[in-house]
């Protein structure tokens, strides 16, 4: 009986203890909790001004990344240009060259072939000595 008297004496006694801990920790756990939910609140207030100044920063960012697409687009056309007017101009120099020397080949067949009939004429006028 002693010790059925001990054992609900212990009991209680822990119950006290768990009771008055959880009076201690619980209560400042909501107190944290309301503290919370306040930070929260003025949190969300200044972040709504604050989202339209990083909305307005966003836009800005994205303005910014378009005009560097552009500007590459108009360099990557610009190059596209400049190619295609030295490959141009490489072939006409080309074909400049190419007809030069087709004239030069013409000029040579042609004054060869003048040497020819000199030569025939002189051979010619020799006979006839």
């Amino acid at each position: 009986m002693l010790i059925y008297r001990a054992g609900k004496f212990a009991v209680v006694g822990v119950l006290v203890m768990v009771l008055s801990a959880c009076s201690l920790f619980g209560g400042k756990a909501k107190q944290d909790e309301e503290a919370a939910k306040q930070k929260e609140q003025q949190t969300k207030a200044q972040s709504t001004g604050d989202q339209s100044i990083i909305n307005q920063e966003l836009k800005k960012q994205y303005d910014m990344y378009h005009e560097i697409l552009k500007y590459r687009l108009d360099q990557q056309a610009n190059m596209a240009k400049q190619t295609e007017e030295r490959y141009k101009k490489l072939k006409e120099q080309s074909s400049k060259s190419s007809n030069q020397s087709n004239d030069k080949s013409k000029d040579t067949s042609s004054s060869s072939s003048d040497d020819t009939t000199k030569k025939d004429s002189e051979d010619e006028s020799y006979s006839d000595n």
